[in-house]
């Protein structure tokens, strides 16, 4: 959101709503990463959410990955709740062991660089119990939000949306986190 918050403010401010092809390059060399034109387009459309989310970052709310630091992790995080939902949708309830060895393998998946690096050094990152705690409040998926969930829409609140399951006394399978199929499809 940080970013997508930057790239809006500097479209608008520095640029003055012009040279997209300026706004791309700019992005690549200040993130590291390529932005599409659709992509920025789609941002232009939700500048105004973006820029309120931005705002909001860090103001205690949960559930809106305001606890998470955009950082080091955030392409690890963006991808673990990639495959989180598709587990889900899926009906599969995933224990914590099973969305550690999820988030390492998709570490091993990505193409070499900077944010490999970064995410295979113990001094910069650490798949620790503290890290997958703040991950899961930041998404939502601590058992309480889910209980949440669960009780809102017995109770006739938000239908349609799915409600993500955590059992912790489930052991992981090869069935249950995809193998290293299901990660490397992220990464292209």
């Amino acid at each position: 959101v940080l970013q997508q918050a930057a790239a809006v403010k500097h479209y608008i401010h520095a640029l003055d709503g012009k040279h997209r092809d300026l706004l791309i390059r700019w992005y690549q060399a200040k993130f590291g990463k390529e932005l599409k034109d659709n992509t920025f387009s789609k941002w232009l459309r939700e500048k105004d959410k973006i820029l309120a989310r931005a705002e909001n970052v860090g103001d205690g709310n949960r559930g809106d990955k305001s606890r998470m630091r955009e950082g080091v992790a955030a392409p690890l995080n963006q991808a673990l709740i990639k495959w989180y939902g598709e587990k889900t949708e899926r009906q599969e309830h995933l224990s914590d062991e099973a969305l550690l060895l999820q988030a390492r393998e998709i570490v091993e998946q990505m193409p070499p660089g900077e944010c490999k690096a970064a995410l295979t050094n113990p001094k910069v990152f650490n798949f620790s119990p503290n890290w997958l705690l703040a991950f899961k409040k930041a998404y939502g998926l601590t058992q309480a939000a889910v209980n949440k969930r669960v009780k809102r829409d017995a109770s006739g609140g938000v239908g349609g949306q799915s409600t993500f399951g955590v059992n912790s006394r489930q052991k992981p399978s090869e069935s249950t986190f995809g193998g290293a199929a299901g990660s490397a499809e992220l990464w292209q």
